[in-house]
């Protein structure tokens, strides 16, 4: 396999983003027309519309207004890059990773049954996001360091953003997602 060939694809649809694009909230702003009055109000009958939209975890021009402030970012799992993307392209200098990255997983040495073999579909990002740990942030000092739900508990005993922030020696961190699991959460990690 050639350095090409194991190199993630990005989405096709991300070259043609611009810096006011935001797929998901138009996505769920036309899923949300299309449904009943009060589907909206499925998880919390009492937040309205505007707040819901306010909160919806999506980039929007209140959130990419970071940008003026901190012009560079480097994001530990980073996923599939979404926000990393919407941040480029409002010109930020974004810098990604994530530990499970398309074209770099270990393979399960100890797991040969065929049988059961599954076919993955091929995932795709954003924009290139790296593998990397917590581990990497010692490189990144002058970085804002971005934590966007961070998946605690999900590949390790550990708390991925307690990890992050004792080897994250910069001065300033994002986070987006909840504090201490005080709004609506899923029961496991994602």
């Amino acid at each position: 396999m050639t350095a090409a060939e194991s190199k993630p694809k990005i989405f096709p649809e991300s070259a043609k983003l611009t810096a006011t694009c935001n797929p998901y909230l138009d996505f769920y702003r036309t899923f949300q027309k299309s449904q009943p009055k009060d589907m909206a109000r499925l998880f919390d009958p009492d937040l309205d519309d505007d707040t819901r939209e306010e909160l919806f975890n999506l980039v929007d021009d209140k959130v990419a207004a970071v940008r003026s402030l901190l012009r560079s970012i480097v994001e530990i799992g980073a996923g599939t890059g979404y926000w990393g993307r919407l941040l480029q392209l409002r010109g930020v200098d974004v810098k990604c990773f994530d530990l499970h990255v398309p074209g770099e997983e270990c393979d399960d040495a100890g797991e040969d049954d065929d049988d059961d073999e599954e076919v993955e579909p091929e995932r795709m990002t954003w924009l290139d996001v790296e593998q990397g740990t917590p581990e990497v942030l010692s490189r990144f000092k002058k970085r804002t360091l971005l934590l966007c739900y961070p998946d605690d508990y999900e590949d390790s005993e550990e708390s991925m953003a307690e990890a992050c922030l004792n080897n994250y020696t910069g001065e300033y961190v994002i986070h987006i997602g909840e504090l201490f699991g005080h709004t609506l959460c899923l029961p496991e990690p994602w």
